[in-house]
C-alpha cells in the first residue's frame, strides 16, 4: 500500500511537471488569458496611438482615434462651436472637431472638449456647480456623477442627451448647422494643481455606428496625471510655507 501511494505521488508530480492539468484548470486560464488579450485588442483599435495632454495642467490620455485622427479640425477659440450650444466649458483649451458618417451615410461632426483651470483661490462645488447650471438650461436633469477615471483618478461625470446643434456636411462638403438628437458627456477631476475638464460630444447615429461610448470608457481608463505637476504642487507649497 506505501508503495501505491508513493507511486501515485510521484506520477502527480510527474504530470504537474510535464503540464498535465488535472481539472482544466491550464485551459480555463489559457482561455481567460487570451480573452483578455483580445479584450486589450479591441480597447487598443479605439484610441489614438499617442496621448494628448490636456493643457494647461500635465494629464494626458488616449483619445478616441475615430476623432482624434488625420481627419480631424483643431477649432480656433473664436468659432462658435468651440464650445458646445449650452455650456462654456471653464479653462477650454483645445476642441477637436470630426465629421462622422452615420450607418445611412449622413456626416455630421462628434467633438472632443479639453480644459483645466488652476485649482488655486477656487473649490470644485462651485466650478462643477457653474457647469451643471449652464447645462440644466437645455437638460434640466443633468446633475454631476462620481465616477472612476485613470488609475487612482476618482472624479465626476455629467451626461445629457437629447436634441442638439451640430454642424454636418453635404456630399459636396457644404457645411450646415442642424438639430439632431445627441450625446454629451463631461468629466471632472482633480489633478495636484488643476481642475480638469474632459468632454465628448457626438450625434446618437455616429456615436453608435464608431462604439463612441466604448471608445470613451477606453479613453478615460487611460488618463494620467504627471508626477511632476505634484512634486511642482508640493513644491509651491513649501514656499508659501
Amino acid at each position: 500500500m506505501r508503495f501505491d501511494r508513493m507511486s501515485m505521488a510521484w506520477a502527480v508530480s510527474a504530470c504537474l511537471l510535464a503540464g498535465c492539468d488535472l481539472g482544466g484548470t491550464y485551459e480555463k486560464r489559457a482561455a481567460e488569458a487570451l480573452a483578455s488579450v483580445g479584450q486589450r485588442a479591441a480597447l487598443e483599435a479605439l484610441l489614438a496611438p499617442s496621448a494628448t495632454t490636456v493643457a494647461p495642467s500635465k494629464l494626458s490620455l488616449r483619445l478616441p482615434v475615430a476623432i482624434d485622427n488625420d481627419g480631424k479640425t483643431a477649432i480656433k477659440s473664436d468659432d462658435p462651436s468651440f464650445n458646445p450650444p449650452f455650456v462654456a466649458i471653464p479653462g477650454l483649451t483645445a476642441t477637436i472637431e470630426r465629421l462622422l458618417d452615420d450607418e445611412a451615410g449622413k456626416f455630421a461632426a462628434a467633438y472632443v472638449y479639453l480644459g483645466a483651470v488652476p485649482k488655486e483661490g477656487k473649490k470644485a462645488v462651485d466650478v462643477q456647480a457653474e457647469v451643471q447650471k449652464q447645462v440644466a438650461t437645455a437638460f434640466p436633469a443633468a446633475n454631476w456623477q462620481d465616477v472612476q477615471l485613470g488609475p487612482a483618478l476618482p472624479g465626476k461625470h455629467l451626461s445629457a442627451s437629447g436634441p442638439q446643434d451640430f454642424q454636418t456636411a453635404d456630399a459636396q462638403g457644404a457645411r450646415t448647422a442642424a438639430q439632431l438628437e445627441g450625446q454629451f458627456d463631461i468629466y471632472f477631476l482633480e489633478t495636484a494643481t488643476h481642475f480638469v475638464f474632459i468632454g465628448f460630444r457626438a450625434p446618437r447615429g455616429q456615436a453608435t455606428k464608431y462604439t463612441l461610448t466604448d471608445a470613451i470608457k477606453a479613453s478615460l481608463s487611460t488618463a494620467e496625471a504627471e508626477a511632476a505637476e505634484g512634486k511642482a504642487a508640493e513644491r509651491k507649497a513649501a514656499e508659501r510655507s
